[in-house]
């Protein structure tokens, strides 16, 4: 039951995870350092946790599950040479493309490179061969860590099994208690979703019954909101996503470097400019928290954004597969080009109306158009000011070059 005490938990959440994306089987082998993931993968009634006392044939026990049930097994060992020996496994799932995920137990940081028994240097230890390795770190039991932890379990699992399937490396430097005390820790940080689905789910535009899926969940959400960042092409993802916009009567916040604040794809869409000024009012962020929010490119840099983000349900299209999702918070990753999901999405439901909220886009829009005047009105000197000047003064298809963090914050908040 999650939670034991502070070092199970979030090896109890993680565990949790890799079960509801689908894992049907681990391999253990003993040890003190790693009792927290043994025990953990061992409780877990979903997994089948194979104990087998020597490494390197946990290693290869797991890599022949592997390759028989197609689906990421997870093998555990404790820390040191024990490690060590997972190597040979780990080479061949990388040359076979087989999915494993590896969960090596490691010494804390204060009990490294002083001459403590079983630590040596753990961090990249299968290079090149592991997919992705994380050093897991030290976290306070909390919920923040609790969402860490799923995001980073649902992530180990899509990235073992997608794409060119391998090894993936997760390294946990565990402090005591390393045996399951019980310890007074608030059950209701720990728990994933209600409907025991996986935190993240993971799949690719081109499964069309789940795009038809997807299209259908965003026609019926009348309040939403598009967020886009940096985009390549931004013309063409542009026009996509203004057109879904538009077709949803939902607004797209527009960050300064995503192409969709000027020309036709912002006075068409109703593209929001001055997010991060409506949302640093708690009364507008309070009383325009959307259903849902889709993503598109880069996840702006915005704090009050990316904190009114943080209990909104989203949808992250991500092109390139690198998970871009700093708030751990999205429940779904589309690997698609945004443009062409977006094309897909109206595709799939031409012919359906969707649930508008006629007021919802107007509302964002209206109080959008007061930020200008309302700055115009401030005695100079008032640098932000500049802003509004280079917007009016630069001419058609130019470019503008920012740099230094400061006066791309102001341009983010302000450039209209």
């Amino acid at each position: 039951m999650i939670p034991v005490n502070r070092t199970y938990a979030p090896i109890q959440a993680l565990v949790d995870e890799l079960a509801r994306c689908g894992m049907q089987h681990a391999v253990t082998s003993p040890g003190s350092r790693n009792a927290p993931l043994a025990l953990t993968l061992a409780a877990e009634p979903r997994i089948a946790a194979h104990s087998v006392i020597d490494e390197r044939s946990a290693g290869f026990a797991a890599l022949g599950i592997a390759k028989a049930t197609g689906r990421p097994v997870a093998v555990t060992c404790t820390s040191g040479t024990a490690a060590a020996n997972l190597m040979p496994a780990v080479v061949e799932a990388h040359e076979a493309r087989v999915p494993l995920v590896v969960l090596t137990a490691d010494r804390p940081p204060e009990l490294r490179e002083v001459g403590a028994g079983q630590a040596i240097d753990q961090i990249k230890l299968y290079g090149s061969f592991a997919k992705w390795f994380v050093e897991v770190g030290n976290h306070e039991p909390s919920r923040a860590t609790a969402v860490h932890m799923r995001s980073l379990g649902c992530r180990a699992y899509a990235t073992a099994a997608g794409g060119r399937p391998g090894p993936v490396h997760l390294n946990f430097p565990l402090r005591d208690p390393l045996a399951p005390v019980p310890e007074e820790l608030d059950p209701a940080d720990w728990e994933g979703r209600a409907d025991r689905a996986p935190w993240v789910t993971v799949h690719d535009a081109e499964e069309s019954p789940r795009m038809e899926r997807l299209a259908g969940e965003l026609a019926a959400v009348p309040r939403g909101v598009f967020v886009c960042g940096a985009v390549a092409e931004p013309e063409r993802v542009g026009g996509s996503v203004a057109q879904l916009a538009q077709w949803l009567g939902w607004p797209i916040l527009a960050d300064a470097t995503s192409g969709l604040r000027r020309g036709t794809h912002a006075v068409e869409a109703g593209a929001i400019a001055h997010y991060d000024v409506l949302l640093r009012s708690e009364r507008f962020a309070s009383e325009h928290r959307p259903e849902l929010a889709v993503r598109v490119g880069d996840t702006p840099t915005s704090k009050p954004l990316r904190a009114w983000l943080a209990d909104v349900r989203q949808i992250v299209l991500d092109p390139h597969a690198t998970w871009d999702e700093p708030t751990r918070g999205a429940e779904t990753i589309v690997h698609a080009d945004p443009g062409q999901a977006c094309e897909a999405a109206i595709g799939a439901l031409l012919g359906r109306e969707p649930e508008r909220d006629p007021a919802w886009l107007r509302e964002w829009c209206d109080a959008d158009a007061k930020v200008a005047p309302a700055l115009a009105t401030v005695s100079e000197p008032f640098e932000p000011s500049v802003w509004a000047a280079v917007a009016d003064a630069a001419p058609p298809r130019s470019v503008l070059w920012v740099a230094s963090s400061m006066p791309i914050r102001d341009v983010e908040a302000l450039l209209p």
